[in-house]
Parts: structure tokens; C-alpha cells; sequence
């Protein structure tokens, strides 16, 4: 019934108001449009604020999991090495030994 009743009323007012001049129509449409490409202005630099901050996060992120597995990995890299060159010297001493003999 409400649906009705409003349809009815917007029949009504612009029945009534068909007979505008073109500038008051004009002002009509140029205070329109200034108000609405001003929230459009909004709109836009919230989004690039929000695209800005997700593009941060997501390079940190991908940062993060390319990194992981190196800092993972350093450490045993060190100290397989150690061990590499600590059983090295052990061996060719071995090996010095044995020929002086």
C-alpha cells in the first residue's frame, strides 16, 4: 500500500513540476552532479588507500614466505660446513700420518 501511495506521490510531483525553467533544471543537475562526483572523489581515494595498504601486506607476506625456508636452512648450512671442514683437517692429518710411517 505504501509502495502505491509513494509511486502516486512521485506521479504527482513530477506532474507538477514538469514546467521548470531549463536553468533552474540546470542548477538542479550542476548541484546534482557536483555532489555527486564529490562522494565519487571520496570513494575513490578510500579505495586507493585500502588498495595501497593490501599491496603492502601482500608483499610483505610473499617476502615472508619466500625467506622462511632460507632462515630455516642457514643455520644447518653453517653448520654442515663446520663440520665439513673439522673432519677435513682430521683426515688428511690421518693421511700425513700414515705416509711418514
Amino acid at each position: 500500500m505504501e509502495e502505491r501511495l509513494s509511486d502516486a506521490q512521485a506521479k504527482q510531483y513530477f506532474s507538477s513540476h514538469q514546467g521548470l525553467s531549463s536553468s533552474v533544471k540546470r542548477t538542479i543537475y550542476n548541484k546534482i552532479s557536483l555532489s555527486v562526483s564529490h562522494k565519487v572523489k571520496l570513494i575513490n581515494h578510500q579505495i586507493r588507500q585500502y588498495q595501497h595498504s593490501i599491496t603492502k601486506v601482500v608483499n610483505q607476506k610473499i617476502t615472508q614466505a619466500f625467506m622462511r625456508p632460507y632462515q630455516i636452512a642457514m643455520p644447518l648450512v653453517w653448520l654442515m660446513l663446520v663440520v665439513v671442514f673439522v673432519f677435513e683437517k682430521r683426515s688428511s692429518k690421518n693421511i700425513n700420518k700414515s705416509k711418514i710411517i
